[in-house]
């Protein structure tokens, strides 16, 4: 199998697809990332290892946001609650 790359997708781009996601319509949203923080002694070998830091990102999640943004999306635009036309009732004779 033949490893193929997407076209990256911005924080706006995944905030808007995790809003239609859960069907949020209403209020801001953001972006938040999980990370993970470990210590120790890094290094190519055991000669050259010094103090250090990894981080990793354990998951993606939306926040709610009180004031819009660079990367807050507002849900009442980008996922409309749709209106369902109302049910015609037929016509009495």
């Amino acid at each position: 199998m033949n490893a193929k790359q997407t076209e990256p997708l911005s924080l706006i781009e995944i905030a808007t697809i995790l809003v239609k996601h859960y069907e949020i319509h209403e209020g801001l949203w953001g972006i938040a990332f999980g990370i993970n923080i470990a210590v120790g002694q890094f290094g190519p070998n055991p000669q050259q290892v010094f103090p250090g830091a990894m981080f990793g990102i354990s998951n993606v999640f939306l926040l709610a946001s009180e004031k819009p943004g660079p990367h807050v999306v507002d849900a009442a635009s980008v996922n409309p609650i749709k209106k369902v036309p109302a049910k015609q009732t037929p016509a009495k004779k």
